[in-house]
């Protein structure tokens, strides 16, 4: 896919800018400005903490990383190790809720240090920004600054509600949480409400297909096109009963839309094989892939198998559109069939 092309969407997926006719989401703005004018006046304000979370408590922390940031945004954008302290919280004991629930305030607190640092890498200016930092700030137009803006901005809507859900119930926030787990910025999740949330997205993803299928089934002949609602449950999309339509198929768009720029990027550079573990979990997910209970070298190769099957220098972008569907709409053992 052509630089110049890559370069466009980017442009397209800017939710920042005004549009001409009026449907920018205003309050999303508002709450992405302000997020962002509280963090950076943070930065500002002089400290003595480190910009480096607590490394008693952080196992993530900016130090050189494995793969080329080209490929994948900082690890930052991404849950710290949990203490050992908070395995008790899992015993549903209530003497040892309070004493799990200090070890969780120190990893929501590393949590928000990783959205304050993500927010310098990518507002700061040099001048004062830290150079360890500076060096982890991504180049522009890479697949790690589209990942590291777009999960920030995740991050920061989610933020207010949290800090506020923090701030009330103190040590009791992980109980809390566990019933709220689309609230939590993605570096404030514990691994038990990444797979709550996964889990839901795999059981409306298997309702789409279902549905696609028995559409199939009852019509007689010819192709049958997929609602927008089964659509958005394939790509994880979120929904309700009251969503307006007109509003789904703005989100399946820009989800398409995303996997073209994505997978372009990840075609240019070094594929599958230049993602860690965890990355490698997220890009399957957001192809429709099913991860629980997968190993990473058997997501790496469905990963490899998606690039290869929709890789628009070799099908033109129509090939890639009908290829992309059709990989969509079944589970990937029937890829290659």
């Amino acid at each position: 896919m052509p630089g110049d092309y890559i370069d466009k969407i980017l442009r397209d997926m800017e939710w920042d800018d005004t549009r001409a006719d009026g449907s920018t989401e205003l309050g999303r703005l508002v709450t992405l400005g302000l997020a962002k004018k509280l963090l950076l006046g943070l930065a500002q304000t002089p400290t003595t903490t480190s910009l480096h979370p607590d490394s008693r408590h952080d196992h993530r922390r900016l130090q050189p990383h494995p793969r080329p940031l080209r490929d994948q945004p900082p690890p930052l954008t991404l849950p710290p190790a949990l203490p050992k302290d908070t395995a008790t919280l899992s015993k549903a004991k209530l003497s040892h809720v309070f004493a799990s629930g200090v070890a969780y305030l120190k990893f929501y607190k590393t949590g928000i240090k990783h959205i304050y640092t993500n927010t310098r890498l990518l507002y700061s200016s040099s001048s004062t920004t830290n150079p360890d930092t500076l060096a982890h700030r991504p180049d522009p137009s890479t697949r790690a600054h589209l990942h590291l803006r777009l999960r920030w901005r995740h991050d920061v809507r989610r933020l207010p509600l949290f800090a506020l859900i923090l701030v009330v119930c103190g040590e009791f926030t992980p109980l809390v949480v566990l019933a709220l787990p689309g609230a939590v910025p993605l570096p404030c999740r514990i691994p038990r409400q990444v797979e709550k949330l996964l889990g839901r997205v795999e059981g409306r993803r298997r309702e789409g297909r279902d549905e696609v299928g028995a559409a199939v089934a009852a019509t007689t002949g010819g192709a049958v096109e997929p609602s927008v609602v089964a659509w958005g449950k394939i790509l994880g999309l979120p929904s309700h009963a009251w969503t307006p339509g007109f509003v789904l198929a703005s989100r399946v768009e820009r989800r398409l839309r995303f996997l073209a720029v994505d997978d372009g990027l990840l075609v240019q550079s070094s594929g599958a094989k230049g993602l860690v573990a965890e990355e490698v979990r997220l890009a399957c997910a957001d192809r429709g892939v099913d991860v629980l209970g997968r190993g990473e070298d058997e997501l790496r190769a469905v990963l490899g198998l998606w690039l290869r099957s929709t890789d628009a220098r070799r099908l033109g972008e129509e090939g890639r559109e009908k290829a992309v569907r059709r990989l969509l709409l079944a589970k990937d053992s029937e890829w290659a069939a």
